[in-house]
């Protein structure tokens, strides 16, 4: 299997525009200047190999590699923010799971209040 080599920024470029239908909308939307997007994309067909757009000077439309990706694009980042959120709300609750190994006179005489103190 081959590394991805492409960054999440260029990732969210791309479905900015695609979403958008626009250069500079997505380049609006993402607070970046429309060379510095279109390079972005550049660089990401360059590295796929494929084109994902058909660009004219009016218009810009997904090519088949494109809506393809696009929906892959999509599913990824989705499945990444849902991630995070997840991580941050395990963080944000400060709970999880706590494993206590030790002798049975530790247990009886030392444990509860140990838990006392932690919890």
């Amino acid at each position: 299997m081959s590394r991805i080599n492409f960054d999440l920024q260029q990732l969210q470029a791309f479905v900015a525009v695609a979403e958008r239908g626009s250069f500079r909308a997505a380049a609006d939307h993402i607070h970046l200047s429309a060379p510095a997007l279109s390079r972005r994309i550049d660089k990401l067909e360059t590295i796929l190999g494929a084109r994902l757009f058909n660009r004219t000077t009016r218009s810009v439309e997904l090519t088949a590699m494109g809506r393809v990706f696009l929906e892959r694009a999509r599913a990824a980042l989705d499945d990444l923010e849902f991630a995070i959120l997840g991580i941050s709300d395990i963080a944000a609750s400060g709970s999880g799971r706590v494993t206590v190994a030790c002798v049975p006179s530790a247990a009886i005489h030392f444990l509860p209040s140990v838990l006392g103190s932690f919890t």
